[in-house]
């Protein structure tokens, strides 16, 4: 197939797509960036107007801790504005499992890092590969200050076609974000038959001329060859029937703007589904379960030692920041779904296993400094039943039966016996805490 006038501009940006972990590990990525990164740099005094997007804060702060000579060279090009960072989350997570409190979390450590490091406000959500997208995810990005959002990933579907490149998509809060489903991959290697049919396609689909181009090597790194810029080249210098420029994707989704205002674009009211991947919601389970345990003990953390400073205790913050980071590192698009290879979940349970122990000795070290502020005179041992949730709650409490004593009978603040019954065998006894009252305490 050869090219022909058909008009419209290429619109050409370097970006290398590193998974975490997938067919690697952890330690093996903080290699792959560093080598992405010093590649990127050489090419860049080679072509002065070439432009690199890259994602993930996780992989900035491995740089910045490892190889700092990279990470200031990485920096002043960011100032430069050829290096676009984009994304704003720690990694790219998966968008689906997390919980909302989570998603949100990818956005607050992400951007702030970003604005501590190199004083970028990111604007662009980065999400090519995720397994697919909650309906909520336009909610958390525009109120993390997001303003576009791009993915390739509704290609993938293997039984209905995803109709739209550009569309509002819009949450059930009614928070909208413009949506870019790029037309081509996240790794384009830049040939003619490809330029040629996307073009095509996006003239076709949406009567649209301005095709982004997404040009590197990804998932294990690389990102762009010098071949890949020479042919982009070609279409820049106008060597080639289609007008070519390089352009960062703040500019590219600046020129789409301006282009169609005032025009109607497509809206999406629901989760972009992605039929392709949805076995890797089965896989895996122990993950699974080990990163919402970990969400819901960082939560009640927080929330008992906030408390707790009132009382005098020094809140940790340095040790839920590092327990957040692990878990949000976890929640990566290939590591959370399953579709990993079993060295990445060993790592990965070491994570959980530091995140549940910071978060247990937290809990546990706030609410005795609670409980040393409350009244507890009267008959017997005071038990105190914390409950973390933001409702009242009625539910099973065990307590061991070496701390009350071989002959037990346990009474409310009214003084009405509670039933209660010995387990034996695990040397507990249990009864119903009733209505222990929101992000409180109920003695017994």
């Amino acid at each position: 197939m050869s090219l022909r006038n058909i008009g419209g501009t290429c619109y050409f940006l370097g970006h290398s797509h590193i998974d975490a972990a997938w067919l690697w590990t952890f330690r093996e990525t903080v290699e792959v960036f560093h080598d992405t990164c010093e590649t990127i740099l050489k090419l860049m005094e080679k072509y002065p107007d070439f432009c690199f997007s890259q994602s993930s804060a996780q992989y900035y702060e491995w740089l910045e801790e490892k190889y700092p000579e990279t990470f200031e060279k990485v920096k002043r090009r960011v100032e430069e504005g050829r290096w676009e960072i984009v994304g704003g989350t720690w990694v790219e997570p998966d968008g689906n499992l997390p919980s909302g409190e989570s998603l949100v979390r990818q956005y607050l450590y992400g951007k702030r890092y970003f604005k501590e490091k190199f004083g970028v406000d990111v604007k662009i959500a980065w999400m090519p590969d995720s397994f697919g997208y909650a309906w909520t995810l336009p909610q958390v990005m525009r109120k993390s200050g997001m303003e576009f959002f791009l993915t390739q990933k509704m290609n993938w579907n293997d039984a209905t076609l995803f109709p739209y490149y550009f569309f509002k998509w819009t949450a059930p809060d009614g928070s909208s974000i413009l949506t870019h489903q790029t037309v081509g991959t996240y790794s384009e290697p830049v040939t003619d038959t490809a330029m040629l049919q996307q073009m095509n396609m996006l003239s076709s689909r949406q009567r649209l001329s301005d095709l982004l181009v997404l040009f590197g090597r990804g998932d294990h790194g690389g990102g762009v060859t010098e071949d890949m810029i020479e042919r982009a080249l070609e279409y820049v210098q106008g060597k080639k029937p289609i007008d070519g420029r390089f352009l960062t994707a703040r500019e590219y989704f600046n020129v789409f703007t301006r282009k169609t205002e005032g025009k109607e674009i497509p809206e999406i009211n629901d989760e972009l589904y992605l039929q392709y991947h949805r076995g890797t919601y089965t896989t895996q389970a122990r993950v699974k379960k080990s990163n919402r345990k970990a969400e819901c003990l960082l939560e009640t953390a927080e929330k008992f030692s906030t408390i707790a400073r009132k009382y005098g205790y020094e809140y940790p913050g340095k040790e839920l920041n590092e327990a957040w980071k692990k878990l949000l590192l976890n929640q990566f698009h290939d590591v959370l779904p399953g579709s990993s290879i079993p060295e990445v979940y060993e790592d990965s349970e070491e994570c959980f296993e530091y995140i549940l122990r910071v978060a247990n000795s937290v809990i546990s070290r706030s609410v005795k400094a609670i409980a040393s502020r409350v009244d507890t005179a009267g008959e017997g041992k005071c038990l105190l039943v914390f409950n973390p949730l933001s409702w009242s709650r009625t539910d099973v409490v065990e307590v061991p039966i070496d701390e009350l004593g071989d002959e037990v009978e346990i009474y409310d603040e009214r003084g009405r016996i509670i039933p209660s019954q010995r387990i034996e065998e695990e040397r507990n006894a249990v009864f119903i805490a009733e209505e222990v009252p929101p992000i409180g305490y109920k003695e017994y």
